[in-house]
């Protein structure tokens, strides 16, 4: 169920379609240079019909763009060029560019705006049109590119506008892989001193602010301070963010339209929740990824922050064919239990219809026959809820569905059933122990009673913590030390030393080395009742 819905969502990105009425899934070169052999190679080396983050014209402005690369061995005045969409006006350009050379337009340049929904770009040169190119409906900041410069084209989300193309296309068409590499970007905050008088009033209010994150500037986004209880501070300490992107203006980054900075003071080790939720994604249960951030609000300092990926539709797209659903925050006690039900926080969706979480909860409060799992199956995606459950105790996050907090449920509209997301994983892997049996949650508590269910949950217990032992997790701790720690070693708001992070990193790989294989002799010695 779960990779079907994966394969859906996946498949426009992978095939972006552009307008060919052969239906051939390539850009179209319906004239090319050997076609006019007196004309110097000039052509189309890179468009970006859906610029939202990746080049700015002027600060805050992200027209779309055409790249032109001179192919020939001699200067090309391109006073003689002009671009256009089939059939409408041309544009002319101006200026020299010299062999081999990159030439950047922007859209707002020429007296036409390329359709995000694709169309047929021309490249003109002494009236003859050159090169031609069919862009199709492309995601935000993905492009065409030819690779290398002047080769085939290829669906790229590493746009090098003005820049060499290099050889290949990137990896990934995701653009958002790119804030979820393992690497440390630079943000920073602007924010007014009225904003932050506001803020520390009502640390929940939405104020204006400004983001700068490489070349990229957005004068208009929304910011709010994050964490309850363990994770709280104030603005004079390590406080954590919220970003809001499409606030007053509809923008996004890397294809994200909110941003999550978490300060980490509840993981001095700085890895818990990357770990976390690097196992939770393999076992198949719909997590966000990370990275991290060096942040400065109003050119101060602010530290190592976690970046994560925000539990919205976003990340909803890339784990369901239809992210519009339902969904709510489970937090502080609220479970899947009738006196609770009204309790949980509505975060998106039509309307707060909660009949599907009343019909769970409901089964919840009846016995744990086999009948009740059946119709316990039909309303929940069953084995997910197990693993995650699973997860949770390989990674001993006692703060997640088993004390009923930092989870979201998700009604998919297609399926009907329920799933989770879970969240919160800054405190993992540390020791405080408690057994794959000690059930807290009431979906938990109820499937432990029926004994079909509960083998259920052995094998997805016995599955994860394969999976722990086969990701190479310490392999992947001494890469993300070596990345982190300059920059741990300077964090002016940390609230831990050096020597607490290194403690906290050997903590997690003695739960690595241990836990798995304790974990593996209480399966072996369950006795059913």
């Amino acid at each position: 169920m779960r990779l079907l819905a994966l394969l859906a969502c996946a498949a426009p990105q992978s095939s972006p379609r552009p307008l060919d009425d052969s239906g051939d899934s390539a850009p179209i070169e319906h004239v090319g240079p050997a076609e006019r052999p007196w004309l110097p190679r000039l052509l189309l080396n890179e468009v970006q019909p859906a610029n939202d983050s990746t080049v700015m014209s002027e600060p805050g402005v992200f027209p779309d763009w055409v790249e032109l690369h001179n192919a020939s061995s001699q200067v090309l005045d391109l006073s003689r060029a002009s671009l256009r969409v089939e059939g409408g006006e041309a544009s002319a350009l101006g200026g020299l560019l010299g062999p081999g050379e990159q030439r950047l337009v922007f859209t707002s340049e020429l007296d036409f705006d390329l359709a995000r929904e694709g169309e047929r770009l021309e490249l003109v040169l002494d009236g003859w049109v050159i090169d031609r190119l069919a862009t199709g409906q492309l995601q935000p900041d993905q492009a065409w590119g030819r690779f290398p410069d002047g080769g085939g084209w290829a669906v790229t989300a590493r746009p090098t506008p003005g820049w060499t193309n290099g050889s290949r296309p990137s990896d990934s068409i995701d653009v958002s892989d790119a804030l979820f590499q393992p690497t440390v970007h630079r943000f920073q905050l602007t924010v007014s001193q009225q904003a932050l008088a506001d803020l520390a009033e009502d640390r929940d209010t939405l104020v204006p602010a400004a983001l700068a994150h490489g070349a990229a500037w957005f004068p208009e986004v929304g910011v709010r301070l994050k964490g309850q209880l363990g994770s709280k501070r104030s603005l004079d300490k390590k406080a954590a963010w919220k970003v809001d992107l499409n606030h007053l203006a509809p923008h996004s980054l890397y294809g994200q339209k909110k941003l999550t900075f978490n300060n980490m003071v509840q993981d001095p080790s700085y890895l818990a929740e990357h770990l976390a939720y690097m196992l939770y994604r393999a076992a198949d249960v719909p997590a966000p990824r990370t990275s991290w951030t060096w942040l400065r609000v109003n050119e101060e300092d602010y530290g190592l922050y976690a970046v994560i990926e925000s539990v919205d539709r976003t990340l909803l797209g890339r784990w369901y064919p239809d992210p519009n659903g339902r969904m709510w925050e489970g937090a502080y006690g609220t479970d899947l239990d009738v006196d609770e039900v009204a309790d949980f926080d509505f975060e998106q969706g039509v309307d707060d219809d909660r009949s599907s979480l009343m019909a769970v909860a409901e089964v919840l409060e009846g016995s744990a026959n086999d009948a009740a799992i059946l119709e316990l199956e039909r309303r929940v995606e069953l084995d997910e809820w197990l693993r995650n459950m699973a997860v949770e105790v390989l990674t001993l996050h006692w703060d997640g569905y088993t004390t009923s907090n930092n989870y979201r449920i998700y009604e998919d509209p297609l399926s009907g059933k329920l799933s989770i997301l879970p969240w919160g994983t800054d405190q993992t892997f540390r020791d405080y122990r408690f057994g794959p049996y000690d059930a807290q949650g009431d979906l938990f508590e109820f499937c432990l009673e029926n004994p079909g269910c509960a083998d259920r949950y052995d094998a997805h217990l016995l599955e994860v913590a394969d999976l722990m032992d086969g990701l190479g997790l310490e392999a992947v701790i001494d890469e993300r030390v070596a990345l982190l720690e300059a920059w741990v070693a300077v964090d002016p708001r940390a609230e831990d030393d050096v020597d607490k992070q290194l403690s906290d990193i050997e903590e997690i790989r003695a739960t690595l080395r241990t836990w798995p294989d304790e974990v593996r002799a209480e399966v072996a010695a369950r006795t059913p009742e």
